[in-house]
């Protein structure tokens, strides 16, 4: 039932020419109320069969204790005086709801469904929020730069090109280079730049800290000719982002350097790290206290800290996007 629903919803906003592009198919995908990924009553997150992907949340308590001491440390001390705003948490799962609430003035969990309507001194963290933001596909075929759209005929989802490239993507300033290679594809999430933009018009002050993967913008024009989006279904990733809409995850890289002149433009300095480097310097002393915990005998604890930290493993695979709103 849920697969005809999420269908029908798609025709009706392809209209009579079956036609919509990948952006907004994405939204459908992953946002529409009843039928999108991350609104069924579905287990999305975690390493069980029955999940699609895990993050740094499913390791568990230790990935909270790290983020905890580094929002402290950036804040000076003064993160009991913070709520903590958990963009994009998972119902039930999260290890901050109890953690933050005790080392904190509060925690409020801000997923899909709630508004963005946080004021006052918050921390506002976000873990693998931005990928999952609609982004347009364009591709550079025939001398220039074209827009990927979905085609529905009936059941059937196919790829194809718009006939122009839609009004966002016209006024986002991209600076797209004129020759590239034929094929070459991009993937531009301009609704996490909106969303980070819409994050930082609230009246908050505090610590904006966000951690996801993404890469610089010549990265994205030089080293990834097939775009960064992906679709993750039990643990498999997948090129074919059309397969299953609304029962398997969709993301894209995030653009850092298009996200931080969003930060500058409202009046903060941000600054992007690597996981591994954003921890080790901002939760020195917390991740000492882990490793001397129980030092002569196997500690979980320290099994964690080490799947965070070390580059082959979520260190080096993940960026913290952070800055002080003053």
């Amino acid at each position: 039932m849920s697969e005809q629903g999420i269908i029908q919803a798609l025709n009706e906003r392809a209209g009579p020419a079956g036609l919509l592009s990948f952006r907004d198919f994405m939204e459908l995908a992953l946002y529409h109320p009843e039928y999108g990924y991350y609104h069924r009553e579905k287990h999305r997150v975690g390493r069980t069969r029955e999940a699609d992907f895990y993050t740094a949340e499913s390791i568990g308590p230790v990935f909270a204790r790290l983020v905890l001491a580094a929002a402290d440390h950036l804040l000076g001390g003064t993160l009991a005086e913070h709520t903590f705003i958990e963009l994009g948490a998972e119902p039930d799962l999260s290890p901050f709801a109890k953690m933050a609430a005790e080392r904190c003035a509060g925690y409020r969990a801000a997923g899909p469904s709630n508004a963005l309507d946080f004021e006052g001194p918050c921390v506002v963290f976000g873990n693998e929020v931005f990928d999952a933001q609609p982004c347009h596909r364009l591709i550079f075929t025939e001398g220039s730069w074209h827009e990927c759209g979905v085609k529905i005929e009936g059941d059937t989802l196919t790829e194809t090109l718009l006939p122009e490239l839609s009004v966002a993507v016209q006024q986002a300033d991209l600076p797209l280079p004129k020759v590239m290679p034929e094929g070459y594809r991009l993937d531009i999430a301009l609704d996490a730049e909106q969303l980070l933009a819409d994050i930082l018009t609230k009246p908050w002050r505090g610590l904006l800290l966000q951690l996801d993967y993404g890469r610089a913008w010549n990265e994205f024009i030089t080293a990834r000719p097939q775009g960064t989006a992906r679709a993750y279904y039990r643990h498999e990733v997948s090129d074919d982002l059309l397969a299953r809409p609304g029962e398997q995850d969709l993301t894209a890289h995030v653009c850092w350097d298009r996200l931080e002149e969003v930060c500058r433009a409202h009046g903060l300095e941000p600054k992007v790290q690597r996981q591994e480097s954003f921890f080790v310097l901002n939760a020195e002393q917390e991740i000492a206290s882990i490793i001397q915990s129980k030092a002569d005998a196997f500690d979980p604890a320290r099994q964690s800290l080490m799947e965070l930290l070390h580059p082959q493993h979520l260190g080096a695979k993940f960026q913290v996007l952070h800055a002080v709103n003053p």
